[in-house]
């Protein structure tokens, strides 16, 4: 299964685009990742393993993998690696058993030694000579400082199952079977320790990575992926499996296992490279991670990596020939009846003998005999032997095999010219960008009969044969040096220096002619276009290929087939690699890491809009005492808002400015501090507000008192300062906090475009309040008031609200108000006179002869002068269990401290929980209310019994019944303390023709009048905040419930009245 990134995709599903990066993804990073990469000398340190790559086209042909462990991984037979061949002398093995399949006195032990299958899977192919390649010598020159540790095994298959059928080819999943059967067989022949770090199947297309345990812990970043190019150019009958991994996290590996389109036709070699083209185009692999989990870049394709492998049936043929010349040529050769050959036969016969001429045995000296994945050993005379002496052979013994023009090597050289592969890659087609492949030294790979060493194809098609399957491989610096190469030859033409190029190409194309030994006979081979072919073989270019060092990272060791693995018509295809790269030290790159993500910050930071934030330290009683300790002490970006100790209505102001710091402008808002957060704007609490002094504009004109619900933007060096403003003054979350439901802590969040996010704690402590409590809660607070409660153990809230006793008839609170207002009116109407002088002459009128509701009216003279922090030393008496007058300033005027109280009284009264008359008690009382007769028509006698019937309700419940008679008795008094005055006051002229005008212009100056408006005016006032329950949706039937209870306030009223 693909391991790229989302669903799982079906055989040949297009990948995702290149752009598919993670969201998360910037271009900082990627530059991280670069810079990191820069350094990478100074955390590696050099190493060197073997990776032996293997690929076969299995036919569909069952019982194939049973062959796996002879030829890719025992594989130190004469074939498995054999570097170069001169010619074949075949001896077929009629029954018996393969004794040189595994060199006697082998030490490869069980793990590798593989049992014959019998004559018709395999032969015995020996060689008359070996000549090493040109990088036979890489093994004894390579670099001594670097030990070889560690080997990879990568196996590409191709046709595990039957792409021809139908059924395969439409079936929309892979079937799994096929590869974990080749999965077994693999691990079954490698020594115990390896495992399988990659696998990806697309149909018939299979690859298989294994490595050893000091190899597989240090490979990371594993990635697999599959392209179909097959029908309608997506299905996965051809196309390729592919596998990216990061070995030693630093060096990046990718393995392309494909088969390409089929058929001999030139449509069909057009098919191949757009094949080539599309697999190049769509192989996508997920981002490489870092240590920390980051991608390190976007998806990555093929030509992102270190080193790369493309091999498997790649299809190309050879053209220009006709297919039965080329194979009955061949087949003398692997017969021994063609020149060289049979003189090498003959030789062999009298006397060498096949098994010491062609024996090659492979020395494991420098990593053991567990493995064969070591270079051939080379005698001295640079022929590949078995070691013994008598193997050598002088220069004149041994004629140059390949200067004979009648070799095989010869033979093959010359056929080569007519590889499509190699004209392709010359003209720039296919595979042209730095991919190399070792000297093919080795009959074509395809198509023989199955069970045959050497008979290609008998059946009626009689398919040439062709080298299909390949290895191809590249480096990074082979794809820039063919990049660069291209480049220089387009300037060249540009500059007018074409003719020069002209020539080279002609100089190449001669001394290819020079080299093409081999020529074709007519006469012989039966062909009869012989100018043509031979034309066109010399027409054919090599592709570039970069001239290799001793210092290459990736070396090639042995490329040869086995001829001796019969099971298919394709015969396997083996490549020996060593590969040099730099392992990654962790510490030492997570040291390098942390060292380049700190230049990269202090470089960002430098051009990043950056402000900041100083907050005002007030000094008031709130930091004198410390915090309780239920205040969160959470880590902040700056230091916290502080608004010490808060009281019910009391406003709280606090300060802090923000500054640009940055080298560029700074653009900012408060944003909420969640993202589920409803409010707007900034999505401050109710109790919090936020406002800053202005902004200079570009014309020097400055706003003022501005909201912050829209970006501020202010120039480097500059500054804006903000006005934070804590006031609690609704019931409800008085009530909150009194519950420790919700407390005044709330974190302004300053997002700065383009920068980063500040966090600005802001908290208050709450002061409890008797206000929002109901009757039965005040009369269960202790002596002390409730802010004795403040410091005892969470839960005493609700030990006040469940058990505590009673401590009065009435609530200690209400007794203290209704006190204070009565002796204020007394002192006011009583000292009017005297306090302000102005009164004496009549140019100032007293304030209950402007207002008939004085003092409860709200448009009293002096109701709400100074806002409400003038309310709150009643407050604080309140909540200490102090008189309510005791804390007010000795200075303040009693009509003044009057006014205030009464606010208070009532603000009081209309935050009670229940009220003073409940909503049970509401309902029984308004029934009775509305079955009495207008009160036009009331008698004394009547009313005294709707007044018992509303006490005998109110009596259910002690403490409102108290808390009614409280109230009436102070709103009588008052009222009686009003018409005294009166009885020395003005004559009054008139009838108030409303509640709110004053009694002084009525008709006749009687007191009754003065004490039916006064009557009136309360019952309306106080009305509104002594009973509870829903009052009427519809307007008519809301305005009679409210008259309903004006008249039992009346009702009360006039009693008391009448009794004093």
């Amino acid at each position: 299964m693909s391991a790229m990134s989302g669903p799982p995709h079906i055989p040949g599903d297009f990948p995702a685009a290149a752009t598919d990066a993670p969201s998360s993804f910037s271009r900082s990073q990627r530059s991280l990742w670069a810079a990191v990469h820069a350094r990478k000398s100074e955390y590696t340190v050099p190493r060197r393993i073997r990776i032996k790559v293997g690929s076969w086209n299995v036919a569909a042909l069952k019982d194939t993998e049973k062959d796996l462990g002879r030829w890719f991984v025992g594989g130190k037979d004469e074939v498995a690696e054999r570097r170069s061949l001169a010619g074949f002398h075949v001896e077929k093995l009629h029954g018996k058993e393969d004794s040189a399949r595994v060199p006697a006195g082998s030490s490869d032990g069980g793990d590798h030694q593989q049992e014959s299958t019998g004559n018709d899977r395999s032969k015995t192919i020996t060689t008359p000579g070996a000549e090493e390649t040109s990088s036979s010598s890489s093994s004894s020159s390579s670099d001594e400082t670097t030990t070889t540790t560690g080997r990879i095994y990568v196996l590409g298959l191709q046709e595990v199952v039957d792409i021809s059928s139908a059924t395969e080819a439409l079936r929309p999943y892979t079937d799994p079977g096929p590869a974990q059967r080749w999965k077994r067989a693999l691990l079954a022949a490698l020594p115990a320790g390896y495992e399988v770090v990659a696998e990806q199947q697309l149909m018939g297309l299979l690859v298989l990575v294994a490595a050893d345990a000091s190899v597989a812990g240090g490979i990371s970043s594993v990635s697999t992926t599959s392209v179909g190019t097959g029908l309608f150019g997506y299905m996965g009958n051809k196309g390729a499996v592919a596998v990216r991994m990061v070995l030693g996290a630093s060096t990046k590996l990718v393995f392309v296992n494909c088969h390409l389109a089929a058929g001999s036709e030139k449509t069909s070699l057009e098919r191949r490279n757009w094949d080539a083209a599309q697999i190049l185009l769509r192989t996508r692999f997920e981002p490489i991670q870092a240590e920390l989990g980051m991608p390190e870049g976007a998806a990555e394709g093929i030509g992102d990596e270190d080193c790369a492998w493309w091999f498997g049936d790649l299809n190309y043929r050879l053209e220009g020939l006709p297919g039965d010349d080329v194979r009955r040529l061949l087949m003398l050769h692997t017969r021994g009846e063609y020149g060289a050959g049979r003189r090498l036969e003959e030789r062999v016969k009298s006397g060498g003998g096949a098994e010491d001429v062609g024996h090659i045995e492979l020395r494991d000296e420098e990593v053991g005999p567990d493995l064969s994945l070591d270079t051939a050993a080379t005698n001295s005379s640079g022929t590949v032997g078995n070691g013994d002496s008598t193997n050598s052979t002088t220069a004149e013994q041994d004629a140059d095999i390949t200067s004979d023009p009648v070799s095989l090597n010869t033979t093959i050289s010359s056929l080569l010219t007519h590889d499509q592969l190699y004209k392709q890659q010359a003209a720039r087609k296919a595979f042209h960008d730095g991919w190399r492949e070792g000297p093919i030294n080795f009959l074509p790979t395809y198509k023989y009969d199955v069970g045959s060493v050497d008979v290609f194809d008998s059946s009626d098609k009689k398919r040439g044969p062709s080298w299909c399957d390949r290895i191809l491989f590249r480096t990074q610096e082979d794809k820039q040096d063919s990049e660069r190469r291209v480049k220089e030859e387009g300037e060249r033409r540009k500059s007018g220096e074409g003719s020069k190029v002209d020539g080279s190409k002609n100089a190449s194309k001669e001394e290819d002619e020079e080299g093409l030994i081999f020529e074709y006979d007519p006469e012989t081979d039966g062909a009869d276009d012989m100018n043509d072919h031979n034309n066109s073989a010399l027409s054919g270019q090599k592709p570039f290929t970069r001239q290799k060092s001793d210092d290459d990272k990736l070396r090639l060791e042995a490329y040869t087939s086995h001829q001796g693995t019969v099971s298919s018509d394709h015969k396997p295809l083996v490549g020996l690699f060593t590969i040099s790269y730099d392992a990654a030290v962790p510490e030492l790159k997570e040291k390098i890491y942390r060292e380049v993500a700190r230049e990269f910050d202090k470089a960002e930071n430098e051009e990043r809009p950056g402000v900041t934030i100083v907050v005002e330290h007030a000094h008031d009683e709130s930091h004198s005492e410390p915090e309780p300790e239920d205040v969160s002490q959470e880590p902040a970006d700056v230091e916290s808002i502080m608004f010490g100790r808060v009281r019910y209505r009391e406003e709280k102001i606090r300060t802090c400015t923000v500054a640009n710091t940055g080298r560029v402008l700074a653009s900012f808002t408060f944003t909420p501090e969640s993202p589920d957060k409803t409010a707007k704007g900034a999505g401050l609490p109710t109790w919090l507000s936020l406002q800053h002094d202005g902004i200079e504009s570009e014309h020097g004109e400055r706003t003022q008192n501005t909201g912050v619900d829209d970006p501020i933007t202010i120039q480097p060096g500059d500054a804006v300062n903000f006005t934070l403003r804590l006031r609690v003054d609704t019931i409800d979350l008085v009530r909150a906090l009194n519950e420790g439901t919700k407390k005044l802590e709330h974190v302004l969040v300053l997002s700065v475009q383009g920068g980063r996010d500040y966090f600005i704690p802001t908290k208050g402590i709450w002061m409890l309040s008797c206000f929002g409590r109901s009757l039965e809660e005040l009369n269960r607070i202790p002596a002390g008031g409730v802010r004795a409660l403040q410091q005892q153990q969470q839960g005493s809230e609700a030990h006040l609200r469940n058990k505590a006793e009673s401590r009065g008839s009435a609530p200690r609170e209400l007794f203290r108000l209704t006190e204070a207002i009565e002796s204020l009116v007394e002192r006011t109407v009583a000292g009017w006179g005297m306090t302000e002088p102005a009164a004496e002459q009549g140019s100032i009128q007293a304030p209950w002869e402007l207002h008939t509701g004085w003092p409860f009216d709200k448009d009293s003279s002096w109701s709400g002068q100074g806002g409400d922090n003038r309310r709150l030393p009643v407050h604080e008496a309140l909540d200490t269990d102090q008189p309510a007058c005791s804390l007010f300033a000795a200075s303040l005027p009693a009509h003044e401290r009057l006014c205030i109280t009464a606010e208070v009284l009532l603000d009081f009264l209309a935050g009670l929980r229940d009220g003073i008359v409940t909503a049970a008690m509401w309902a029984e009382i308004d029934e009775k209310v509305k079955k009495t007769p207008p009160a036009t028509t009331t008698t004394a006698a009547a009313e005294e019994e709707q007044r018992f019937c509303i006490f005998e309700i109110l009596s259910s419940s002690p403490v409102h019944n108290v808390s009614f008679v409280f109230l009436i008795s102070m709103l009588a008094r008052v009222i009686a303390e009003i018409t005294s005055s009166c009885k020395h006051g003005k004559e009054m002229d008139r009838e108030p023709s409303s509640p709110s005008e004053t009694p002084s212009a009525a008709v006749g100056g009687k007191v009754t009048v003065v004490r039916k408006h006064l009557v009136d005016a309360y019952a309306a006032i106080f009305a509104e905040v002594l009973f509870r329950g829903a009052l009427p949706a519809r307007e008519k039937e809301r305005r009679a419930a409210m008259q309903r209870r004006r008249l039992v306030v009346e009702l009360f009223l006039k009693g008391r009245l009448e009794a004093e």
